[in-house]
């Protein structure tokens, strides 16, 4: 019995320094500057623009309480995003469909958008979200339509 209690306890840590790396990953992508494809109608007032917002707010302070952490995160990120066999649209929707996966929604705010920038389409997206659904389940399913209300507020 304690052994299984070490070993859940481990896994345990490990989920959860996987779902730090996935919010800190999409606060360093949300430092960068996003370009919407059209002119937000009500400029940063939907509820993922909040999220968007917070997330910097709030990465800029890790930043400067835990910057070896941090800064080594960001160096992490800028390596997997440097050019390789995957182009940047390819890594965006792989980590979108991770962050619907992990029902994330400041990871689904980061990558929807940053999906858009790197060229995805919204057809790209959509059959993205499925292969999301596949893996998640019904929770990925609910998750996807969180994408399509960023997509709405970038309008």
């Amino acid at each position: 019995m304690n052994r299984h209690v070490k070993l859940l306890s481990g896994i345990a840590a490990v989920v959860s320094v996987i779902v730090l790396v996935i919010v800190l990953v999409s606060m360093f992508i949300l430092s960068a500057p996003i370009t919407p494809v059209k002119a937000q109608k009500t400029a940063g007032t939907g509820k993922y623009q909040q999220i968007s917002n917070d997330l910097a707010t709030y990465s800029k302070q890790l930043r400067e309480e835990n910057p070896d952490v941090v800064n080594n995160l960001f160096e992490m990120s800028r390596a997997v995003f440097a050019p390789g066999a995957l182009d940047t649209k390819t890594k965006e929707l792989i980590c979108l469909g991770i962050a619907v996966a992990n029902r994330c929604d400041g990871c689904i705010a980061s990558h929807t958008r940053a999906s858009v920038k790197a060229g995805a389409t919204r057809e790209e997206i959509i059959e993205a979200l499925g292969v999301a659904v596949l893996m998640g389940g019904g929770p990925s399913y609910v998750y996807s339509t969180h994408v399509l209300e960023v997509m709405d507020e970038m309008k």
